[in-house]
């Protein structure tokens, strides 16, 4: 997804060209409405210095971004003594130890596998211009169609185990990309990908137990597999 020739600035690129960190690839991912934060043209440069791929290494990206702002701008989420980012990350993160059995340390989940280029959690966005909340003003609107398509696309191509979309005010938008309605329990197959609607992590502020307990959640009906796509095919048979 590039744009045409001529278009150079780096925003206005990032707005159609940027969907998050980590990779297509990666089993779990994450899908949310825009970064968070103000809309520094920094964090957009800083995305161009980091390869301008459609996902870009999370660490990669704050190093650049560190490089461009002052001291009081500056973030560090992946160092060897990570600031821990409790509001979205860490629940998250609580979810994959959840799908996974893991008993890791979340902090240095944090650092070392997401948003990572060679990490399991791919964090994606539909919208790439970042904003503190929803009652900020931007056109989020801006390319959103040709996104929907462009994530669906790579949720359909790619092993993805598990996405889960979070923030409820952008259901129908996620439905696109997830293929069809959620069930009353906010749940919906795209192939062999089981995907999950759940109110934004933050809001309202639930324990580490309880996003624990929805991804051993998501690993018991995973693992139950696609039981509506099985009973189709046998209907065909």
């Amino acid at each position: 997804m590039r744009t045409e020739p001529g278009i150079v600035d780096a925003k206005e690129r990032a707005a159609r060209e940027w969907f998050g960190y980590g990779r297509w690839s990666a089993p779990y991912w994450f899908v949310g409405m825009e970064p968070g934060g103000d809309d520094h043209r920094e964090l957009y440069t800083a995305w161009e210095a980091a390869g301008g791929e459609s996902l870009i290494d999370a660490a990669e990206h704050e190093d650049q971004w560190n490089l461009r702002v002052p001291a009081n701008l500056q973030m560090h989420h992946f160092t060897s003594k990570p600031v821990i980012q409790k509001a979205t990350w860490q629940p998250l993160i609580q979810v994959v130890l959840g799908y996974t059995g893991k008993h890791a340390d979340s902090h240095a989940y944090q650092r070392d596998r997401l948003g990572r280029a060679d990490g399991d959690m791919a964090l994606i966005e539909l919208c790439s211009v970042a904003a503190k909340n929803l009652a900020v003003p931007g056109d989020r609107e801006q390319f959103m169609a040709e996104r929907i398509a462009f994530i669906g696309q790579q949720l359909a191509s790619n092993p993805v185990e598990i996405a889960v979309f979070y923030g409820t005010s952008y259901r129908d938008k996620y439905e696109q990309v997830a293929g069809g309605q959620f069930d009353a329990n906010g749940l919906r197959w795209r192939g062999a990908t089981l995907c999950a609607l759940i109110a934004h992590p933050s809001r309202p502020t639930r324990s580490y137990a309880y996003w624990r307990e929805y991804g051993e959640m998501l690993r018991r009906r995973h693992d139950a597999g696609n039981v509506s796509a099985a009973t189709e095919s046998i209907k065909k048979r």
